[in-house]
């Protein structure tokens, strides 16, 4: 059998306070990654993920979850639009009256 290693989930204030400890403390990357508990391999992703959240290269989580919302929002507003503007273009349902046919006869005069 085999056993498969549960992946750690990082809050990004966690990952933030790592990458601190390189950039504003100074610490080696192999160190800090022993003090947080992670790969080097990840801290450098994460210092390299954080530089361009700072850099606008990328987007910060908040503004990815905000930018899912928008399209979710734009998504329903345009179903909203098309059912509106194909309920202005289908002819109106006939009502509940009687709409049988009308049978005109015409009267002729024939005391002429």
């Amino acid at each position: 059998m085999t056993t498969l290693k549960k992946r750690n989930q990082y809050t990004t204030e966690y990952k933030q306070e790592a990458v601190a400890l390189v950039t504003e403390k100074g610490y080696a990357i192999k160190q800090a990654a022993d003090v947080v508990d992670t790969s080097e391999k990840n801290l450098r992703r994460w210092i390299k993920d954080l530089k361009q959240e700072v850099d606008g290269v990328r987007l910060t989580t908040d503004e990815r979850l905000e930018f899912v919302r928008l399209r979710r929002e734009v998504k329903e507003l345009r179903m909203e639009k098309e059912i509106l503007k194909n309920s202005l273009r289908a002819p109106h349902a006939p009502s509940n009256r009687n709409t049988g046919s009308v049978t005109l006869m015409s009267c002729s005069d024939n005391s002429r």
